[in-house]
Order: C-alpha cells, then sequence, then structure tokens
C-alpha cells in the first residue's frame, strides 16, 4: 500500500516545546488554520514522499546507518509565505546547509523510484512551519523570541513520519 511519509530532523523536547510556545504566542493575534498543540512535533522536512512501509524502512535503514545522526541547524528569522488557498504561511526559516543537502540527496539516492512530493535540491526551502493564517486574519504583531527565531547550532535527528507532520510518535526514529 502506497502512503505518504516524511523524512524530517526533530529536535530534543526543550527545543520543541519552545517551537510550541512561540507558535501559541502567535496564534493568540490572529486565526491561524494549523496550529501546533503539544502533542504537536516540530519538525523541519527534508523529503516527502509517497511509498510502500517497507521502502520507508529501507531508507531509515539507510538514513540511521550514517555516521553522523545529528545535524546543527540555525535559524534565521520568521518566513511569510502567500498561500495557494488565500492567506499565508508563517515559518521560521532555516538557513540551507550542505548537511541538509548532503542528506536529501542521499535519501533520494536510496529511494530512486518513489514520487518525490516536496521540493528539492535547487527549490528546497528548509523551514519549520509555525501557522497558516487564512486572509484577513494574519496578525499585525508578532512575538519576538530570539533564541527561537535565530537558534545557532540547534541538534536535530532523523525520523520518518506518516503524513506530512509528525503528531505523536514517528512511525521511525
Amino acid at each position: 500500500m502506497v502512503e505518504r511519509f516524511n523524512l524530517a530532523l526533530i529536535f530534543d523536547d526543550d527545543f520543541s516545546k519552545r517551537i510550541i510556545n512561540y507558535a501559541q504566542r502567535l496564534n493568540q493575534s490572529g486565526r491561524s488554520k494549523l496550529q501546533l498543540g503539544q502533542s504537536s512535533r516540530p519538525h523541519l522536512t527534508i523529503i516527502q514522499f509517497d511509498s510502500s512501509q517497507e521502502k520507508a524502512k529501507k531508507l531509515w535503514t539507510a538514513v540511521s546507518g550514517m555516521k553522523k545522526e545529528a545535524i546543527s541547524i540555525y535559524a534565521a528569522g520568521l518566513t511569510f509565505l502567500p498561500s495557494s488557498g488565500g492567506g499565508a504561511w508563517i515559518e521560521i526559516a532555516i538557513l540551507k546547509s550542505k548537511a541538509l543537502l548532503d542528506l536529501q540527496e542521499f535519501s533520494i539516492a536510496t529511494l530512486p523510484d518513489v514520487k518525490l512530493v516536496s521540493d528539492v535540491r535547487d527549490a528546497y526551502r528548509p523551514h519549520i512551519t509555525l501557522a497558516r493564517f487564512i486572509e484577513g486574519e494574519i496578525p499585525m504583531g508578532f512575538p519576538l523570541d530570539y533564541e527561537v527565531l535565530r537558534a545557532s547550532g540547534v541538534l536535530a535527528y532523523p525520523a520518518i513520519g506518516r503524513g506530512t507532520h509528525f503528531e505523536g510518535t514517528p512511525v521511525f526514529g
């Protein structure tokens, strides 16, 4: 059976809670169609793909066999991306790094015959999604949290989840 999977980097509980708390403060000033709750798992997508669970497990085996498991990420403030359905996505921008691109390329090479459903290579835009506001509901004021929006050297760990996001426990990781 073909399902959607998401190879992503996830964070330790402390940084995840700081992201969730920031997103919840952001959501106090507007009405978002996507809200991170306490059971959410903030993540940084490497690739999303449609495949069988067996192929997802093959990718996990390959990724978890890599020598360096943790990757350092560097945040670069907020990004506002217009949504095709109106309104805007609000995200924490993450600097594109060689380590992120190498993990993405390794993953693509490991699963050459799966359907990729996320932007890759030059079009890859690393980010952590915080909210999706509908047209006319985008907040005018934003809470500032230097530790979250400009986080530097945060360790992130690979995991594979079902769908496009992580709620609860990843499938692999």
